[in-house]
């Protein structure tokens, strides 16, 4: 018997590849979201559209003759194989948004409401100690690309700032205190430049 799972997952791969090729700027997240797009509007497009059935749509069965077939052609079999595809599509895209969790034997993370895992917290003191120079932007970029990154937790502006202020004690009172006139951190695209990416991908790197 075929294992199915091995058989969408080769074929997400090809496609995810082809995807890439083509659009080299897309990361997969952009690809599943697109593709999701696309399934969902079909989808629609065949109740629509299709003469259905009860239950043609469930079982890839066609009712041909007075009798239900099961073929691979027809609107009942294109129904079935487009709905698979978008629930491995969903699930993958949840997959791929949970925190990374790496091994970490013997070692404890100090802030597990905050990091996924006590390699990020190493990483993110490392970088803070080498590269946070303008506190604001810095952090800003540092925080949201973390996120993008599902390195950290969802954790809003103001207690992330708060934990960095008063418990981790990495910006002093001046940084926190424009940070609390701001109100909120710049957001990804604002905050990043060469040397930021750049940075960040050096210490991270061995974590996305």
């Amino acid at each position: 018997m075929v294992d199915q799972t091995t058989q969408e997952e080769k074929q997400y791969r090809f496609e995810l590849t082809e995807f890439k090729l083509k659009n080299p700027s897309a990361d997969e997240k952009f690809f599943i979201n697109y593709r999701i797009k696309v399934l969902e509007k079909v989808l629609e497009e065949y109740y629509e559209t299709a003469d259905f059935y009860e239950g043609e749509e469930l079982d890839g069965k066609e009712f041909i003759n007075g009798v239900w077939t099961v073929t691979k052609t027809g609107t009942a079999s294109d129904y079935l194989v487009f709905t698979i595809e978008l629930d491995f599509l969903k699930d993958k895209l949840i997959e791929l948004s949970k925190p990374k969790q790496i091994e970490t034997v013997g070692k404890e993370n100090p802030f597990p409401s905050v990091f996924a895992n006590s390699n990020v917290y190493d990483k993110f003191i490392e970088y803070a100690q080498k590269h946070i120079i303008e506190a604001y932007t810095d952090y800003s970029y540092l925080k949201k690309r973390m996120q993008h990154e599902n390195l950290i937790h969802d954790i809003k502006d103001n207690s992330f700032m708060k934990v960095i202020f008063e418990d981790m004690k990495l910006i002093n009172k001046k940084d926190y205190d424009y940070y609390l006139v701001e109100r909120k951190l710049k957001s990804l695209k604002k905050s990043s430049n060469d040397q930021r990416e750049n940075n960040f991908n050096i210490i991270f790197g061995g974590l996305i």
